[in-house]
């Protein structure tokens, strides 16, 4: 009951503040992210790709721009049925990123296990304080090979999907970047949520 009364506070206080963000956000200045521009233009001859799945897509946007060797995080919508989804409706989608990388200089293998060091593995109806559908993890492959590397690579307790390559659909302009067009709602929205705790305390196990 406890559990359920606080999950019912959280949603209330995400809600709220989901409105503010997304007001604040269409008005926010476009800050750089990287010399791609916000949706991966003009990629290198041999960049390759991978869609991920991890939660909030700010968060795991953010999380993979931080490597080397990336040359964008484009955050959006896969795994559903209805063509053209945008935040206020994507029912049937997961929030997702699509990772654009030089294969000279770093693995899928190091990508994927990056991304078990940064989800929590262990929860496949949501991520964090979010919950439903579209913040359930999973990662998305091209290949038997990717398949394997994925399977290979997860943890022991480890429930997130490994499924099909899917087609990737953007999310609005306001969404990308966002943790740096606005750093102090995103660094409130990420400590409260409990995403790094958690993250740690898997990371402390493992």
């Amino acid at each position: 009951m406890q559990t359920n009364k606080l999950r019912s506070k959280m949603a209330t206080l995400w809600g709220s503040l989901a409105l503010g963000i997304i007001v604040s956000a269409s008005m926010a200045p476009a800050q750089a992210g990287s010399s791609y521009g916000e949706f991966a233009e003009n990629l290198p001859d041999g960049a390759q790709s991978v869609i991920l799945a991890g939660g909030c897509f700010w968060c795991i946007e953010k999380d993979y721009e931080k490597l080397d060797a990336i040359y964008e995080v484009v955050s959006g919508y896969a795994g559903g049925d209805k063509a053209n989804p945008t935040y206020q409706s994507h029912a049937g989608y997961r929030e997702v990123v699509q990772v654009h990388y030089d294969p000279e200089a770093i693995s899928f293998e190091e990508l994927i296990d990056y991304y078990y060091r940064h989800v929590d593995y262990q929860d496949d109806s949501g991520q964090f304080c979010d919950r439903g559908r579209a913040y359930t993890p999973a990662i998305h492959v091209k290949s038997d090979e990717e398949r394997m590397i994925a399977e290979a690579l997860a943890p022991d307790t480890s429930v997130v999907p490994i499924e099909d390559d899917v087609k990737f659909w953007p999310a609005e302009q306001y969404h990308q970047d966002y943790y740096l067009k606005n750093p102090f709602r995103y660094k409130f929205y990420r400590t409260t949520c409990g995403r790094d705790a958690r993250v740690r305390a898997l990371n402390a196990d493992s």
